[in-house]
């Protein structure tokens, strides 16, 4: 998908096609998620965290939520593609009004969604508003019907996340998409991306087990960790993601 992207600005044109751009930024994000999702997964519940399962609220809200995030960041991908940010470059008004003047030039209508500059910058600003409005919301929420101190602080992040991405979106459109502050907003929706993947798996119950796995590398010890499903024998352990010898004579882990 790289190289279909790039190959569209090999031709004619010096700047590649913003529909290959957003395709491969999709995928990229895919993999990124079945791959921090993996993770988790690969964590498993050992029996004492069943306790912790909170089915306080339903988990619809949460993947609702990752999937207008999804949405707002392939709406990013075809801004970037189409150097969106360039036009426009005031908040919260275009060119004077709430809708910028120039939202339908392209013809037929669909064009302007994908095409236009100006009604594709309109989307993901607008977008970015609603999603940043729901995620609060539905933070809030799930914050106060949680009695898990993990939860709570999973969704805390997702809210602050949501802020701060829509922040440095605001200021990287004001001073005219330098670079760097372009770069960071990219970044930026990698760290959403990460809020609401926690998000939904604390919905199912797992947020302890995030907590551990992150908790299991402290203090800049490089810990070697080896997966193994939950058995009698590490039920008195505090994660069944443990430290053990491997084997075929190779050194026992050690601290870096």
């Amino acid at each position: 998908m790289g190289w279909y992207m790039v190959q569209s600005g090999l031709s004619e044109r010096t700047s590649v096609s913003a529909y290959r751009l957003t395709a491969h930024l999709a995928l990229a994000i895919i993999i990124y998620v079945v791959a921090a999702w993996t993770a988790f997964r690969l964590h498993p519940s050992s029996e004492s965290d069943t306790v912790a399962i909170d089915h306080t609220t339903p988990n619809g809200g949460a993947l609702a939520l990752a999937t207008l995030v999804f949405v707002v960041i392939l709406t990013g991908g075809f801004v970037a593609g189409l150097d969106a940010g360039l036009v426009y470059n005031t908040f919260p008004l275009m060119g004077g009004s709430v809708v910028p003047p120039t939202y339908g030039d392209l013809a037929p209508m669909w064009r302007n969604w994908f095409e236009n500059p100006a009604a594709v910058q309109f989307h993901h600003r607008t977008l970015a508003l609603f999603t940043l409005g729901i995620a609060l919301w539905l933070a809030w929420r799930r914050r106060a019907a949680s009695t898990s101190a993990e939860t709570r602080r999973a969704w805390l992040w997702v809210q602050l996340a949501g802020v701060l991405q829509v922040t440095l979106g605001v200021v990287t459109l004001l001073l005219h998409v330098p670079i760097s502050l372009a770069a960071l907003h990219q970044v930026g929706a990698v760290g959403v991306v990460d809020g609401h993947v926690v998000g939904v798996e604390c919905g199912m119950g797992r947020c302890r087990d995030i907590t551990r796995l992150r908790s299991d590398i402290n203090g800049g010890d490089l810990i070697v960790l080896v997966v193994s499903p939950p058995t009698s024998d590490t039920h008195a352990c505090p994660s069944s993601l443990t430290p053990r010898s491997p084997t075929f004579g190779r050194p026992a882990p050690r601290r870096l």
